[in-house]
Parts: structure tokens; C-alpha cells; sequence
């Protein structure tokens, strides 16, 4: 069996504490411009609630984050910005909100920690005249604008593809995210529909919290007990981790739903064009922070949404499409890096001018 190296992944996941040192521990702030300003002339400031680091996905959002607030703040657009990460739990990341609500953030993005517990902060936020815009894993208040991911086509339709690729039968390993995000609940509901379908097919759920160690781990567990494994469907950021589980064992590579990781994609294309390995996947961007940063700004400059909880698009990546995305040179163990919806699309399709 040829050697596959996922090592670069490692060294990626490595790289994590040097960008977090850049964005703080707690906060960071891209310093002050005094001509940006709302249609109302008020300085627009914006606020980014990060809800954990624990994955490759978060620390490159931050960086897409910070290099985009960096560029309107040079350009006069807004004034400030500030980054608070929190350590994965809904108590910590409200009263983050609260204080950068006290230190006159007026534009607040949030890739929250639950679904519901920071309704509460976020509904008060907004009644003293804060812009809210969720995304990733969006909240559920009937306040804020929530930008959502098409799930249908994340995990329904990979499962989908998956079963047809593995004809329906076999063993799938369902490398989930976080049990309770309301991320991963959503989407492991949605594939695990999809799997139940099947009645020759047995699922073994695991959950890795995205981070490929874990994920790694896990697999190497699932696999001490059952190498016959047909398929294993996974939430993001975790693919290359669980192919180098396979590769210790000296497994041949199932299918394994790739998340648009560099290196990953670099092995598919290899095992397509040496034997017809096939799979499929889908680009789960980081790059989705620059989605509801560019929609914030314009909210708080008197721009309406045309939903309140729109729907952003996806392209499923398969066999046929696999070069079109390794032309990007995606570096490995990163994620292919590109807004969910380019800026002028998103201001022509899903907002309306004042």
C-alpha cells in the first residue's frame, strides 16, 4: 500500500497557539480609525464572539477575520474591532458579549457555543442599538439576523453520496463534531436520517469536537475492533487525521467525506487517477466570517436583509470537480479559504440598499 503523509496537519494544528497569540486570549483590537462611521455618522465598531480553538476551522476564521477588519478599517469603514475567544461554553461567551456590548462594540458577529443560552444577552444587546449577525453555528434569536450553512447539501446530501458510493451497505463511521453544538446535533440528525434509510447499513457515531487528534484517536479505536469499515462520514476539519488512522493500520482508504483540507484533497485526486477512488465532499469555508462581517457593517449603515435567516449555498466537491479546487494550492492541514457568497453577490441576492 502506497505511504500517504499527513504530517503537514500536525504541523498546522501546531501553528495554532502562535495565530491565538495574535488575536488574544481574550481580546485583540485592530486600534482606531476615526472616520468610519455608520449612515448615522457612528463609529462603527465591530465585535467578533468566538465560541471555542478548538479545530483548524476557528484559528483560520480568526485569521479571515482579522485580515478583512484590518483592510475596512484601513479604508475608513469601520473604526475598531475586537476578538473574543471563549473556551467552548455558553456562560463564558455571554459574558464576553456583554463586555465588548460595554466597550461600545455596535456590530457583533457570533459563532456561538449554543443555539439558545445567549438569546438572552444578544436580545439586550440589540435593544441598545447593536447589529447582530450569527453564522457557522447560529443562535436562535428572533432579533438577530442568523446566516445558515445549507446542511441539507453538508450532511444529507454527502451521507447520501456516501451510501450510493458504498452501494448501501457496510459499516459508516459518523465522526461527529461536538455533542450539544447546535452544529453538530444539526448535522449529524440530518446524515443520520439519510443513514437510516439503509437497513444494510450500521452506523458507529463517534464525536472528535473537530479537532483531528481526536478524531484520530477515535478512529484508531474503531478500528482496533472492526477493520471493516466501508465509509466514514465526517462534520469538517477531521479528514485528514482519520486517513492517517488507516494508513497506521495499513488499510486501504475508504471513502471518507472530504472538507475541503489541503492535503486531502492532494491524496483523493491521487488514489482517483492510480485505482478510481471515490468520495465526496464539500468546501465548508472559514472564510464564512467574511459573509457576516460584510453583511453586519452594511446592516448597521441602514442595508435590510432580504431574509432574516438566509440560506448561504455550496458546491458538493467530487471526481469530477476534485482539480478544479487543488488548482487553489490549498496549503495542507488548511481549508480551501473562499467567502461562502462573494461580497457582491451577497449584497445583490441577499440584502437590499436603503
Amino acid at each position: 500500500m502506497r505511504k500517504f503523509r499527513f504530517a503537514m496537519v500536525a504541523a498546522v494544528a501546531a501553528s495554532v497557539s502562535l495565530l491565538l497569540s495574535a488575536c488574544g486570549s481574550g481580546s485583540a483590537s485592530g486600534g482606531g480609525g476615526a472616520s468610519a462611521s455608520s449612515g448615522s455618522g457612528e463609529k462603527i465598531v465591530v465585535g467578533l464572539s468566538n465560541s471555542n480553538v478548538d479545530s483548524v476551522w476557528r484559528p483560520q476564521m480568526l485569521k479571515d477575520f482579522e485580515a478583512e477588519a484590518k483592510k475596512l478599517e484601513s479604508n475608513g469603514v469601520i473604526s475598531d474591532y475586537i476578538i473574543q475567544n471563549a473556551d467552548g461554553t455558553a456562560a463564558v461567551q455571554a459574558q464576553q458579549i456583554q463586555t465588548m456590548v460595554n466597550q461600545g462594540v455596535n456590530v457583533l458577529l457570533i459563532d456561538a457555543a449554543s443555539a439558545d443560552a445567549l438569546n438572552g444577552v444578544v436580545d439586550s444587546a440589540i435593544a441598545r442599538g447593536v447589529t447582530v449577525v450569527s453564522f457557522d453555528n447560529p443562535i436562535t434569536s428572533e432579533k438577530s439576523v442568523n446566516l445558515y450553512q445549507d446542511e441539507q447539501k453538508i450532511s444529507a446530501e454527502t451521507a447520501e453520496q456516501l451510501a450510493t458510493i458504498i452501494g448501501g451497505k457496510g459499516t459508516v463511521v459518523m465522526m461527529n463534531g461536538t455533542a450539544g453544538a447546535p452544529l453538530s446535533d444539526a448535522r449529524e440528525k440530518l446524515a443520520e436520517a439519510v443513514f437510516a434509510k439503509y437497513p444494510d447499513i450500521t452506523v458507529i457515531k463517534e464525536y472528535a469536537d473537530w479537532n483531528g487528534a481526536t478524531a484520530k484517536q477515535k478512529m484508531a479505536t474503531v478500528l482496533a475492533n472492526n477493520k471493516d469499515i466501508a465509509a466514514v462520514w465526517t462534520q469538517g476539519s477531521m479528514a485528514p487525521s482519520i486517513a492517517s488512522a488507516f494508513e497506521d493500520e495499513g488499510l486501504p482508504l475508504p471513502p471518507i467525506v472530504g472538507d475541503g483540507l489541503g492535503g486531502f484533497l492532494e491524496t483523493w485526486a491521487q488514489l482517483r487517477d492510480e485505482n478510481g477512488y471515490q468520495t465526496v465532499g464539500i468546501v465548508v469555508s472559514p472564510a464564512i466570517v467574511l459573509d457576516a462581517l460584510w453583511a453586519g457593517v452594511k446592516l448597521h449603515q441602514g442595508w435590510t436583509m432580504k431574509e432574516r435567516e438566509p440560506i448561504l449555498s455550496h458546491e458538493l466537491i467530487t471526481n469530477d470537480n476534485l482539480d478544479s479546487y487543488l488548482k487553489l494550492g490549498t496549503p495542507a492541514g488548511s481549508h480551501v479559504d473562499v467567502p461562502i457568497v462573494a461580497e457582491q453577490e451577497l449584497y445583490d441576492n441577499y440584502m437590499t440598499a436603503p
